[in-house]
Formats: structure tokens, sequence, C-alpha cells
């Protein structure tokens, strides 16, 4: 009886990482970076013409846009990565950053090719940023 009321207040971890209520699992994360990706890049590519291309805002925009599905794209990366090796691995400059930066850079290039430099310099921006914010929270931990 005081096993059962030890073991009363432990959560059970669902053995399937997708299981429901297991939102903070790298492949939960990961499948939904990924759609907010797909996402970002379906309304790059249905706006293109129309939105995108059609001022220097909208081109600035497009860029940004396509900087943020480098965030998202990186996420997912890194993400099913942890997922598939069940070990907390780091993003590296080689596969993953380069990897999401050259799908960026792709995505930005067929909605306008100014979109391409400012998506280039955009994502530099926010590698550094991320880092910055990764450094400061995972270097405290260790």
């Amino acid at each position: 009886e005081e096993e059962e009321e030890k073991n009363f207040h432990k959560p059970e971890r669902p053995t399937n990482p997708m299981a429901r209520g297991n939102s903070t699992s790298p492949m939960f994360s990961g499948v939904v970076a990924l759609a907010v990706c797909v996402g970002l890049v379906a309304v790059l590519q249905v706006f293109r013409d129309d939105v995108f291309a059609a001022s220097q805002k909208g081109t600035f925009a497009g860029g940004i846009l396509s900087s943020l599905v480098f965030i998202f794209f990186l996420t997912a990366f890194n993400n099913f990565e942890q997922a598939l090796l069940k070990s907390d691995v780091q993003a590296k400059i080689f596969p993953e950053v380069l990897v999401s930066l050259i799908v960026a850079v792709v995505v930005a290039g067929s909605v306008h090719r100014i979109c391409t430099t400012v998506c280039f310099l955009a994502s530099l921006v926010h590698l550094y940023f991320l880092t910055r914010v990764s450094d400061s929270t995972y270097s405290a931990r260790a």
C-alpha cells in the first residue's frame, strides 16, 4: 500500500512520443514547426505575384517571411534529430544550419530574387540572436 501511494504522484511517461498531452516532446514540436514552415511557404507562393513581388515593401516582407522559414525549418530539423537519435544534440553549422539556410533561400528565390538577399541577411541576424538566447539559457544549466 505504501508503494502504491509513492507511485501515485509520479506521472506515467507515455511510450508514444506523439501521445496526447505530451506537447513538450521533440517529435511533437518538430511536427508543429514543420507545419508552420509549410504554411509559410504556402503563403509565400499563393501571394507571390500579387503581394510579395509587386513592390519593394512586399519584396522585403517576402524575404523576412522566408527567414522565418529558416527558423522553423531549423527547429523542425533539430527536433526530429533529437526525437530519432534520442539524445540532446545541438544544431551545428553543418548539416542543420546550412541545410535550413539553403531551403529558406531557395524558397525566397522562388518568390523574387531580392527576397533571397533579404532572407539570407535576416536569417543570419536570427541565427545570431537564437545563439545568444540558447547560450544564456543552456550555459546556466551546465
